[in-house]
C-alpha cells in the first residue's frame, strides 16, 4: 500500500531540485536554422515566418531589411538555396520561402528615414549600383557613413535593371527600392563612368574607402569560325537592348548558344518579342547545364526547341541575309568545358544568332595591383591588396543576386572595421551564421555597440531535433503564375500569395530553433518549475526543477537543451 505524505504550506516553499545532475536551459538565442545558414544574405527566415504566421507583416519586413536592402527583389529573382536546405523537405515539402519573402515585401509597410551621419569625415565611394554595391551602400549608410554610388548607366540597378528580363523583375519594383535607398541618404551619380567621367585618382582623393561592385558586363566572344561574318550579338548585349527598349520585336527564327541563365533569359525574351521559333544549343546535357532547372522548365513550357550536347563548328552567311550554323555532337566534357566530339552532325539556318558562353568585366581603369585575370582579387572580407579598396559581386566571383548581397554585407563590415581601426576578422567570425559564409548584420551591430552579443550561430538545428509530433503533414502552396497564353508580353510571370495564403503557408514552417512561446514547457513540467516572465518568455526555477527533461522533450523546435548541472 502506497501512502501519500501530506505536508503543511505551499509546494513552492519546498525546495526539491537538489538531486538533479542535468538542467534544462533556453538556448534558442545561440541556435539557428538550416534555411538561414544557407541564405547568403543571412535573412532570419525562421523568425520572420513566425511573424507572418501571426499576420505581423510589418515586423517581418523590418526583420528582412535588417540584413539586406531589397526583399522585394530577392523575393522574385533569388533561386532560394534556403528551400534546398529547409528541414521540412525531409518531412513532406519545403516551405515556399521565396514566395513568402515577396509576400512580406508586398504586405509589410516600411518606414525609411535618413540615417544620421556619424562619420562625416569618412566618406565611402561605391562603384556600381548592382546588388553588391547597393548592399554595401545600404549598410554603411545605416552605420553613419556618407556614401556616394557611381553608376555608368543612365538608370540605377546594374544587372538587376539591364540583365534580368522584366517578366522576372518589373522596372517599377526597382524604382521603388532605389527610391527608398535615396530616402535613406545615399547619394547616386548616374551616367558617371569611373576612368572616363571621373578619374581613379580623384576617387582616392575624395573618399576614405572605395568599394568595387561592377558586374561582368561583356559577353565572351564565341570562338567559332565565321562569327565575325554574321550579325551575331552576345546575350548580355541583347538583354540590355531589350530592357532599354532598343529591341521591341524579333521576327523569324532564333538560335541561342549557351547553357547558363543568360542563355535561358535570351530564349524566353526572344519568344516574347515574337520570334517564330527559338533553338537553344549547348555543350552540356540538361542535367549538367548550369542554368537553373526552374528556368529551363519554364523555357521548355513556353516553346523552346532544346538541343543539348552539340558544339558549334562553323558559322556562315546563308541566302536572304540568314545565318547558317553547323554543329558536331558532344560525347562528354573534359576539364575546362573542353568537348570531346563524336561523329554526329547537324545544321540549322536562322534569322538571328545570340551567344551566352560566359562574361567578363571591363577593368582597364582598375589599378593593376588588385587585378588578376580580368577580375578583382579580394579576400573573404572583400578587401584587396590596396587596404582602402574593397570588392564584391560578379567582379570578385559572386555570380548571382543573393551571393552578391552576401559579399556586400561582409565588405560593409570590413569597411567599417577598416575606417574605425579594427581588425575585421574576429567580428566577421562572431557574426557568422553556420559555416557557409553568411553573416548577421544585427549581430555585428551588437558586437560593435558592446551589447551582449550571442556570438557566432554555429548550432544549426536539423530535422532530427524537431519534435515532428506537433507538425501534421501539409501540402505546399505554390504561388500563382501567368498561363502560357498570357506570356506573349513581358508581364511578370510569377504572381503573389494573397495575404491569407501567405499566413497559411508560413504556418507549415517548423520555426526551427525558435522559441515561439507555445507553452509546452510550462504545460508538461511535472513540478511547476517553468515560470513565465513578464516579457512572455519562460525561465526555469532551479529550486524546483528535478532535471527530468520533459520540457526539452516536448519542445517542438529545439529551443531548449539539457546541460550538465554546474558543479557536477
Amino acid at each position: 500500500m502506497i501512502l501519500r505524505v501530506h505536508t503543511e504550506g505551499r509546494s513552492r516553499q519546498k525546495i526539491t531540485g537538489d538531486q538533479r545532475t542535468m538542467v534544462p536551459i533556453y538556448d534558442f538565442a545561440d541556435k539557428s536554422s538550416p534555411c538561414r545558414e544557407s541564405c547568403p544574405a543571412g535573412h532570419d527566415i525562421s523568425w520572420a515566418l513566425h511573424l507572418v504566421q501571426e499576420g505581423r507583416f510589418d515586423e517581418a519586413h523590418r526583420l528582412f531589411r535588417e540584413e539586406s536592402p531589397f526583399p522585394s527583389i530577392t523575393g522574385r529573382v533569388c533561386y532560394h538555396p534556403c528551400e534546398t536546405w529547409c528541414n521540412r523537405k525531409d518531412y513532406d515539402e519545403p516551405i515556399a520561402i521565396n514566395a513568402l519573402e515577396r509576400a512580406v515585401s508586398d504586405y509589410g509597410a516600411v518606414d525609411v528615414r535618413p540615417s544620421p551621419v556619424a562619420h562625416p569625415t569618412q566618406p565611402v565611394a561605391v562603384v556600381g549600383s548592382g546588388p553588391a554595391g547597393v548592399t554595401v551602400a545600404y549598410h554603411l549608410a545605416q552605420l553613419g557613413y556618407p556614401v556616394t554610388v557611381f553608376e555608368r548607366e543612365r538608370m540605377l540597378g546594374g544587372a538587376l535593371r539591364y540583365g534580368i528580363p522584366r517578366y522576372r523583375l518589373p522596372a517599377e519594383v526597382l524604382d521603388e527600392e532605389f527610391g527608398r535607398l535615396a530616402a535613406l541618404g545615399i547619394a547616386f551619380r548616374t551616367g558617371c563612368s569611373v576612368g572616363k567621367d571621373i578619374a581613379w585618382a580623384e576617387l582616392e582623393s575624395q573618399f576614405r574607402a572605395i568599394f568595387l561592385g561592377v558586374g561582368l558586363t561583356q559577353g565572351r566572344k564565341l570562338p567559332v569560325p565565321g562569327i565575325e561574318e554574321v550579325p551575331a550579338r552576345s546575350g548580355l548585349e541583347f538583354l540590355h537592348a531589350v530592357n532599354t527598349g532598343e529591341v521591341r520585336e524579333l521576327a523569324g527564327e532564333v538560335a541561342v548558344i549557351g547553357g547558363g541563365d543568360v542563355a535561358i533569359d535570351v530564349v524566353r525574351s526572344s519568344l516574347r518579342l515574337g520570334a517564330r521559333a527559338v533553338h537553344l544549343y549547348c555543350l552540356e546535357t540538361r542535367e549538367t547545364m548550369p542554368a537553373h532547372p526552374e528556368e529551363i522548365k519554364e523555357a521548355l513550357r513556353e516553346g523552346l526547341y532544346f538541343n543539348p550536347a552539340w558544339a558549334p563548328q562553323k558559322i556562315s552567311k546563308a541566302a536572304n541575309g540568314r545565318i547558317m550554323l553547323e554543329f558536331r555532337g558532344v560525347d562528354r566534357l573534359e576539364e575546362g568545358l573542353r568537348p570531346i566530339l563524336n561523329e554526329k552532325t547537324t545544321d540549322i539556318v536562322v534569322d538571328h544568332l545570340f551567344y551566352a558562353i560566359g562574361q567578363q568585366a571591363e577593368v582597364e581603369w582598375v589599378p593593376q595591383p588588385i587585378c588578376e585575370r580580368g577580375m578583382v582579387k579580394a579576400n573573404a572580407a572583400g578587401q584587396t591588396a590596396l587596404p582602402h579598396v574593397f570588392s564584391g559581386g560578379d567582379i570578385a566571383g559572386s555570380y548571382n543576386v543573393v551571393q552578391a548581397i552576401g559579399s556586400g554585407k561582409r565588405a560593409a563590415i570590413a569597411i567599417d572595421c577598416f575606417l574605425q581601426g579594427r581588425d575585421a576578422s574576429p567580428y566577421l567570425t562572431q557574426a557568422s551564421i553556420g559555416t557557409k559564409g553568411a553573416v548577421s548584420m544585427r549581430a555585428y551591430r551588437e558586437l560593435v555597440a558592446a551589447q551582449k552579443g550571442n556570438g557566432a550561430l554555429l548550432d544549426i538545428v536539423r530535422i532530427d531535433r524537431i519534435n515532428l509530433d506537433y507538425f501534421p503533414e501539409a501540402t505546399r502552396r505554390e504561388r500563382p503564375e501567368l498561363g502560357l497564353r498570357e506570356r506573349a508580353s513581358f508581364r511578370e510571370v510569377n504572381g503573389a500569395f494573397a495575404r491569407e495564403e501567405a499566413m497559411a503557408e508560413a504556418k507549415r514552417c517548423f520555426n526551427c530553433s525558435e522559441c515561439t512561446v507555445c507553452g509546452n514547457c510550462f504545460v508538461y513540467c511535472p513540478d511547476s518549475a517553468v515560470v513565465q516572465r513578464e516579457d512572455g518568455y519562460f525561465t526555469i526555477d532551479g529550486d524546483h526543477c528535478k532535471g527530468c527533461g520533459q520540457c526539452v522533450h516536448e519542445c517542438p523546435r529545439s529551443a531548449m537543451t539539457m546541460v550538465l548541472e554546474k558543479g557536477r
